[in-house]
C-alpha cells in the first residue's frame, strides 16, 4: 500500500511541474518570475569574484571557489524547478477543490482528480481542463450538475476521454457562470 502511494505521490508531483511548464506557456507573464533564478546566479557570479581577488589561503580558495561553482548550477536550477511546481499548484488547486466537492467520499476512495491542463480556447470563453482521475467517465457524466455548480461554469460539450488510448484523462470544456433556465416570455394581461 505504500509502494502505490509512494507512486501517486510521485504521479502528482509530475503533474505538478508538468503543468507549470503548460501554465508558462499559456501565460507569457508567468516568466517574469524567472527573474529570481537569474538574479540569484548573478549574485553568486558576483561573490565569486570577490572571493577570487580576497587573500585567502590556496586550499581555502580553492574549496569555496568548488562550492561556489556547485552553487551557481544547482541554486538556480533548484529555484526553477521549485518556481514551476509552485506554479503548477497555485494555477491547479482551486479548480481541484471545486472539482473535489462536487464528488462523494466512496467516489473519490481511489484518489481525487489532479489537473494536467488548463487553457482558454483562443478567441472564446471556453475553458478546456484535463484531469488525471481514477473515477470513470460514467460518474463524471453522472455529477455534471454538481460539477457545474461547484466550478460555477455550463458545459459547452460532453466530458470526454482525453488522449488516445488513456481512460484515466478526462477533459471538459466549460463557458463562465451557470446557465440560466430558460423562461417563456411573460405577457401582461392588463394592458
Amino acid at each position: 500500500m505504500n509502494l502505490l502511494r509512494n507512486i501517486s505521490k510521485w504521479r502528482k508531483r509530475y503533474f505538478r511541474i508538468r503543468f507549470g511548464v503548460l501554465q508558462l506557456v499559456h501565460n507569457p507573464l508567468l516568466n517574469l518570475l524567472f527573474i529570481i533564478p537569474l538574479s540569484v546566479f548573478i549574485l553568486i557570479l558576483y561573490w565569486k569574484s570577490q572571493v577570487l581577488t580576497a587573500e585567502i589561503p590556496v586550499f581555502f580558495l580553492s574549496l569555496v571557489n568548488f562550492f561556489l561553482e556547485l552553487a551557481s548550477i544547482f541554486v538556480p536550477l533548484f529555484l526553477i524547478v521549485a518556481i514551476i511546481a509552485l506554479i503548477g499548484v497555485l494555477s491547479a488547486i482551486g479548480d481541484e477543490a471545486n472539482v473535489e466537492i462536487a464528488f462523494s467520499r466512496d467516489e473519490l476512495r481511489n484518489g481525487c482528480p489532479i489537473l494536467i491542463n488548463k487553457k482558454r480556447i483562443k478567441d472564446t470563453d471556453v475553458i478546456l481542463r484535463e484531469f488525471y482521475s481514477n473515477i470513470p467517465l460514467r460518474i463524471w457524466n453522472r455529477r455534471t450538475e454538481e460539477l457545474s455548480d461547484s466550478l460555477n461554469v455550463h458545459f459547452v460539450e460532453e466530458i470526454e476521454y482525453g488522449g488516445k488510448s488513456d481512460g484515466k484523462r478526462i477533459v471538459i470544456r466549460t463557458a463562465p457562470s451557470r446557465d440560466l433556465p430558460k423562461r417563456d416570455t411573460l405577457y401582461d394581461d392588463e394592458l
